[in-house]
């Protein structure tokens, strides 16, 4: 693998495609305003979000991660958030998961069960409140080829949010000999 190229969009996104086999990788690390912004900056903040998406080919696995500064909480949502996130969803997860269902993404972080540490993905100075604001979403395509995805919250890395880590592997399905088989024999027939 190898980075293929990466889009500097603003402090808040950058786009990274790395071409990978069978499929190359856009994946894109974003910041999203906090709720000391108005609705008016977030709006505007998901529009440059869809605007570098553009920039993603269809036949590119795209992954969204990063500080959403949203709950979507721990009730099943149709196939974008699983049940084991943390709290109850706000107004800025509703928000995330409309972005998710336009995008066909799921909030990957919340279909895996783990112990709460290895959950909550932000802590308030002197650790009084702890929140999942971090996610890794991928297509709904590639869902299944996330095999774990978890929070590591002993990472020294300096900050009130802790990484949330992915193992994903994708595959590509092999047709089955009796299909292919009945698709050559329709061939074989078609040409008489």
């Amino acid at each position: 693998m190898h980075m293929l190229g990466y889009l500097p969009v603003s402090k808040r996104n950058i786009l990274i495609k790395i071409q990978a086999t069978p499929f190359n990788l856009a994946i894109l690390q974003t910041y999203a305003p906090t709720s000391d912004y108005s609705e008016e900056v977030v709006d505007k903040y998901y529009e440059e979000v869809k605007d570098v998406l553009k920039e993603v080919k269809s036949s590119e696995v795209l992954i969204v991660m990063g500080d959403m500064n949203a709950k979507v909480g721990n009730q099943k949502l149709k196939n974008i958030v699983g049940q084991h996130g943390l709290g109850k969803i706000n107004d800025r997860g509703v928000k995330l998961t409309q972005f998710c269902s336009e995008y066909d993404l799921c909030i990957k972080n919340t279909f895996f069960q783990h112990q709460p540490r290895r959950t909550y993905t932000w802590k308030s100075p002197g650790d009084r409140r702890r929140n999942q604001i971090d996610y890794i979403m991928i297509k709904q395509r590639f869902k299944n080829s996330v095999k774990q995805c978890k929070t590591y919250p002993v990472a020294d890395i300096e900050s009130d949010n802790a990484p949330v880590v992915a193992k994903i592997q994708i595959k590509l399905k092999k047709l089955e000999k009796t299909i292919f088989n009945s698709l050559e024999k329709m061939t074989a027939f078609s040409s008489l």
